[in-house]
C-alpha cells in the first residue's frame, strides 16, 4: 500500500489504482484516493476527503470537513468539526461525530450515526439505519425500509417511502415529531411519549384520520380514509403502563397548517457542481471546498463572506431516472472572450448575468436552462456521469453575483419565505437569523424577454480584460 504524506500547509494529494494511504497533517487540504481500498486522513485543518472506486476509510479529523465515499462500501467519519459527508453508492458506514453535521447516506443500505450535535441526516435509497445522538436533530430516511432513532432532545424524524421503524426519544427529554403521511408505507413507532410528542400527517385532511385500538390499549394503528396500504402502528408499551385514549392522541396530531415542516438538503439539486472554481480571497477554490467565513468575490460589493455551504449528491440511478436532474454544460469560452476559463456544470435553474455593454438594457440574470434551450449557447446533459454528480449551494447575506471561472454567477436567493420555513439552513446557520433578502440581484429573464436578447453578453464576457477577472 503507497503511503504518501502530506507537509503543514495546503496540500493537493492524489492516491492511484491500488490501494494508497493518504495523510494531510495540517492545512486545509484535497485529498483524492482514486480506485482501490484506500484510507483518507485529514487530520487538522478544514479537508475536502474523496474516496472515489473502492471500499474507502474517510477520517476528516478536526475543523469542518467535506468527505465524499463513492463507490464502494466505505467507512466516513466526521470528527470534530461542522462536517458535511456524503457515503455514494454502497454501505457505508458514517460516523458525524461532535458538532452539526450534513449527513447524507445515498445509495445502499447506509448505517449513519449523528453522535452530538444537532445533526441533518438524509439515508437516501436503501434499508438504512439513522441514529441523531444527542442534540437537536433532522433525519430523513428517504425510500426503503428504514430505522430511524431520535435519541434525545427535540428530533424531527420523516421515514420516508417504504416500511420504517421510528423509535423516539421515549421519557429521554425533549419532543419529538414524527412524520407520516400517504404513500409513507406500513410504519412503526416505538418509544412515543403522548405527553412530549407529535404526529406530523401532511398532505391530509385531519377528519381523514382513522386512529383504531388494538388489543393492547397502549397499541394503536392510524390509517387514512381512501388511502391503501399506509398505516402508522404507535406502540407505547416500551414506555407507557397505562392505555391511551383516541382524545389524547388527537392532541398530538399536527397537520400541514399547524406547522411548516423543513426542507430536506438532500431533495432537489442546486447550484454549481462541485468542481467549479470560485474564486475567493485564497484564490480560486472548489465550490465543494468552500468553508464558512470564506470572502467570495461579488459583483457589487467586493469581498464577502461565505454563511453556509449546502451540498447534494445525486447517484447515476437518480441521475439516468430524472433528466431534471442531469446538470447544463457551459464550454469552456462559450460565452466569449474565453469566458468561461473552464467548461463548468451548474444545475438548470441556475443564473448567470446577462448584460448589454452598449447599456442599452439594464444588467439581468438569465437560467442555464434558457441559455442551453432557447440560445444554444450551452448543452442539456443527455448522459448520467458514472460517478454520479454533486451540487453545491452558496449562501451570502444577501443574493449575489459571484465570480466562479471567470464569469458572474448567482449564489443562493433567500427570501423571506425560505428563511421562515427553511429549519435545515437555519440550523446551518447556528441560530443566527439573517435578513430576508427583500429581492434578487438583478431580475431574472423569461422565455418571453429573450426575445429581445440581441445586444446582451452573458457572464460579464465583455469585461474579461480585467486582471481580477483573469486570476479567477
Amino acid at each position: 500500500m503507497p503511503n504518501i504524506d502530506g507537509t503543514w500547509q495546503d496540500d493537493t494529494l492524489s492516491g492511484g489504482s491500488g490501494d494508497d494511504s493518504i495523510r494531510g497533517f495540517s492545512g486545509n487540504d484535497s485529498l483524492s484516493g482514486g480506485d482501490g481500498d484506500d484510507t483518507l486522513i485529514g487530520a487538522s485543518g478544514s479537508d475536502t476527503l474523496v474516496g472515489g472506486s473502492g471500499d474507502d476509510l474517510l477520517d476528516g479529523g478536526s475543523q469542518n470537513d467535506l468527505l465524499v465515499g463513492g463507490d464502494g462500501d466505505d467507512t466516513l467519519i466526521g470528527d470534530s468539526g461542522a462536517d458535511t459527508l456524503e457515503g455514494g453508492a454502497g454501505n457505508d458506514l458514517i460516523d458525524g461525530g461532535s458538532q452539526d453535521d450534513v449527513i447524507s447516506g445515498g445509495d445502499g443500505d447506509d448505517t449513519i450515526l449523528g453522535q452530538s450535535g444537532g445533526d441533518i441526516i438524509s439515508g437516501g435509497n436503501g434499508d438504512d439505519l439513522l441514529d441523531g445522538g444527542s442534540q437537536n436533530d433532522t433525519l430523513f430516511g428517504g425510500a426503503g425500509n428504514d430505522t430511524l432513532i431520535g435519541g434525545s432532545d427535540n428530533d424531527w424524524l420523516d421515514g420516508g417511502a417504504g416500511d420504517d421503524l421510528i423509535i423516539a426519544g421515549g421519557y429521554g427529554g425533549g419532543s419529538d415529531t414524527i412524520v407520516f403521511g400517504p404513500g409513507m408505507g406500513n410504519d412503526t413507532i416505538e418509544g412515543f411519549n403522548p405527553s412530549t410528542d407529535f404526529l406530523h400527517i401532511g398532505g391530509v385532511d385531519r377528519d381523514d384520520l382513522i386512529f383504531t385500538p388494538t388489543a393492547d390499549p397502549r397499541i394503536w394503528v392510524l390509517t387514512i380514509d381512501g388511502v391503501p396500504d399506509t398505516s402508522l402502528t404507535i406502540d407505547f408499551t416500551f414506555y407507557w403502563d397505562a392505555g391511551v385514549n383516541i382524545a389524547e392522541l388527537d392532541d398530538r396530531v399536527l397537520t400541514d397548517t399547524d406547522v411548516t415542516p423543513p426542507d430536506d438538503p438532500y431533495e432537489d439539486p442546486i447550484c454549481l457542481t462541485a468542481g467549479v472554481l470560485v474564486q475567493t480571497a485564497r484564490g480560486p477554490v472548489p465550490a465543494a471546498a468552500l468553508r464558512e467565513g470564506d470572502r467570495v468575490q461579488t459583483r457589487d460589493a467586493g469581498w464577502q463572506p461565505v454563511r453556509a455551504v449546502l451540498r447534494r449528491w445525486f447517484p447515476a440511478t437518480e441521475l439516468a431516472a430524472d433528466p431534471s436532474l442531469r446538470p447544463v454544460r457551459v464550454a469552456a469560452g462559450a460565452f466569449g472572450n474565453g469566458l468561461p476559463l473552464r467548461d463548468m456544470r451548474v444545475s438548470l435553474q441556475h443564473c448567470f448575468l446577462a448584460a448589454d455593454p452598449a447599456g442599452r438594457h439594464p444588467e439581468a440574470i438569465i437560467r442555464a436552462r434558457h441559455i442551453a434551450v432557447t440560445l444554444g449557447q450551452a448543452d442539456l446533459s443527455d448522459d448520467a456521469p458514472a460517478q454520479g454528480e454533486s451540487y453545491v449551494h452558496i449562501l451570502l447575506d444577501a443574493h449575489h453575483l459571484i465570480l466562479a471561472e471567470g464569469v458572474w454567477t448567482e449564489t443562493i436567493f433567500a427570501g423571506p419565505c425560505v428563511l421562515a420555513a427553511d429549519a435545515v439552513l437555519a440550523r446551518m446557520l447556528g441560530g443566527r437569523r439573517l435578513p430576508a433578502m427583500e429581492a434578487r440581484v438583478r431580475p431574472a429573464l423569461t422565455r418571453r424577454d429573450l426575445r429581445g436578447f440581441a445586444g446582451y453578453v452573458l457572464g460579464g464576457a465583455h469585461e474579461a480584460a480585467s486582471p481580477s477577472r483573469r486570476a479567477a
